[in-house]
């Protein structure tokens, strides 16, 4: 079992530009992030050594855990993509091992290499374990905890991981100190302690909450956000309860954990749901020890360190759903609950071990690996061989939604150079100039061109995709509106487009377009715009299509919504 163990997690290094495929906006904007920071100490938007590092204009994106972690990383492995997405799928490889040695401290070491086998194969940790980003990070520290937990003398250092945790992942902030106060065995002093230590450590994590727009994305997303996009913004609490439930009970569909997984193609292959083969036979597996418990074929179900480790299991996978459950989209959404697969693996582990133990038969203990090994295989074939093609939209492979990574990979631009070129873009933007986006247009307009948009025609620029955003310096003299003009593609069988238009974050318009040209739209600009950033406008186009979708085009694939012709401060 060990040698398919570490085989099943040297494949998380393997072919990690291959699948999935392209490199999501999400990293590649890490991506430019961390090599600005290694090039001058500063991220691409000029702050020093940053706690949080931004991908756009007020909105944190990556945590210090995962920036610095990549720093250090890609310092040793390059810039490459393999290189970015290697980091995560160590980081998993650390949090298996961290789980193995908790299990070993706790109970043996049979039973922890049951939970490493089954967490080496489960999609839900394979899955997020090869795109570069945060989250993976988050599951890692709050194992940590656990294994640091058992230490005789320096258990107290369990405060520094759940500190980390935090740092790592929002809902974390939620899930870290509520698991550590409930799970069973360690005393309330301890616990009391260890949170004592943690708090201390997030200490500038607490500062960065004086910025209103450091936790905007999470205000947005929470059931009782007053956007206007929400659907529950009229509810009152009574109401909003049972809307949770909801959420929370979706994270245990048996379509979720077992089919076909998350909807969103970047959380799941679709093929398979987020737990394996080995993870429902243990739960054929609990109800047969129940019902030999109540037969009285067997003494006792479990021992008592395994209730407790199961105790410890069930409440890190039922506070886990918590914050997800608590947003206004995406539900079941596997990755803000990532931090349960290690739970559910500890649970399945401990339950296969145990009818291992009961049973004392070698078949078994073969037949559980062999399960597991043409389980895990299975999914390796449709990860690399089917769901690098039907992917591809969800990765935007092929779009080019950061122009800046390839430029400081090539060493065709410094991070210096491209800062220079938007101090430049900074007295290129005046009061009532009007900004054309047309391929004859002169001045800096590419620079403006943030991410996801085609190439520029003779009236303007289509966006690329169902969102795309511009980013814009605002004239010295704060401007009170903005007046944008555009067209949209419509045809017969299309014959509206619907469009958000979203300013730093937050929603400002939400408009349906029934007119292929000649569309004009001036907005109010919030007060609290801060003169010394850049603006960050985008455009949401959810129901965009192609030419080709349309009926229009045999050929033109380009997915078409929005297309921008000239902004206007006012």
């Amino acid at each position: 079992m060990l040698y398919l163990i570490i085989l099943f997690n040297a494949l998380r290094f393997s072919g990690l530009e291959i699948s999935p495929p392209g490199f999501y906006a999400d990293e590649s904007y890490g991506a430019t992030q961390v090599m600005c920071v290694r090039q001058t100490g500063a991220d691409f938007f000029g702050h020093f050594l940053p706690l949080f590092a931004i991908s756009g204009p007020g909105e944190p994106i990556y945590t210090p855990t995962y920036l610095y972690g990549q720093l250090l990383w890609t310092s040793i492995f390059g810039y490459s993509i393999t290189s970015f997405r290697a980091f995560p799928a160590f980081i998993t490889t650390l949090t298996i091992l961290f789980l193995y040695l908790f299990v070993k401290n706790k109970i043996n070491y049979r039973t922890a290499m049951y939970v490493a086998f089954v967490a080496s194969i489960m999609p839900w940790a394979f899955q997020f374990s090869r795109i570069a980003w945060d989250p993976p990070l988050a599951p890692l520290f709050l194992i940590m905890a656990l294994w640091i937990s058992t230490w005789q003398k320096r258990w107290w250092l369990t405060g520094i991981p759940i500190a980390l945790a935090i740092y790592s992942y929002p809902p974390l902030r939620i899930i870290a100190p509520l698991i550590w106060l409930l799970i069973p065995g360690i005393t309330w002093r301890r616990k009391i302690v260890v949170l004592l230590i943690a708090g201390f450590f997030c200490i500038p994590l607490l500062f960065q909450f004086q910025d209103e727009n450091f936790a905007n994305r999470s205000n947005m997303l929470a059931l009782w956000s007053p956007a206007f996009y929400n659907p529950y913004r009229h509810l009152d609490l009574s109401e909003l309860i049972p809307i949770f439930l909801r959420n929370f009970s979706a994270h245990f569909s048996f379509r979720f954990l077992f089919i076909s997984g998350e909807n969103n193609l970047r959380h799941s292959i679709q093929s398979f749901g987020m737990l394996s083969w080995l993870d429902f036979l243990a739960l054929i597996g609990i109800l047969g020890l129940i019902g030999a418990r109540v037969l009285r074929r067997i003494p006792n179900i479990f021992e008592d360190v395994q209730y407790q480790i199961l105790g410890i299991a069930l409440i890190g996978v039922v506070v886990g759903i918590i914050p997800a459950a608590l947003t206004n989209e995406g539900s079941p959404h596997a990755l803000r609950a990532i931090s349960v697969w290690p739970f559910y693996a500890l649970m399945t582990g401990i339950i296969l071990s145990r009818i291992n133990d009961i049973l004392r038969s070698k078949k078994i203990a073969l037949s559980f690996i062999a399960l597991g090994v043409i389980f895990f295989g299975l999914y390796q074939y449709f990860y690399f061989y089917k769901y690098p093609y039907f992917s591809q939209e969800a990765f935007e492979a092929g779009f080019s939604n950061n122009i800046l990574y390839p430029k400081l990979l090539s060493g065709e631009s410094s991070c210096d150079e491209v800062r220079a070129k938007v101090k430049i873009m900074d007295r290129n933007t005046r009061i009532g100039e009007t900004i054309f986006f047309a391929k004859d247009s002169k001045g800096p307009i590419t620079s403006y061109l943030n991410k996801h948009w085609h190439d520029r025609e003779a009236w303007g620029i289509w966006s690329d995709g169902k969102n795309a955003d511009l980013l814009i310096p605002l004239p010295n003299r704060n401007p009170r509106k903005i007046k944008i003009q555009f067209n949209a593609f419509l045809t017969p069988q299309h014959p509206y487009q619907d469009l958000e238009i979203l300013i730093n974050g937050r929603l400002l318009q939400k408009i349906r377009i029934d007119r292929a040209t000649g569309n004009a739209i001036s907005l109010n600009l919030p007060d609290d715009l801060n003169p010394d950033k850049l603006l960050n406008i985008e455009f949401r186009t959810p129901n965009a299509v192609s030419p080709t979708q349309a009926g229009v085009s045999s050929s033109d694939q380009r997915i078409l919504g929005f297309g921008l012709v000239s902004v206007q401060f006012d």
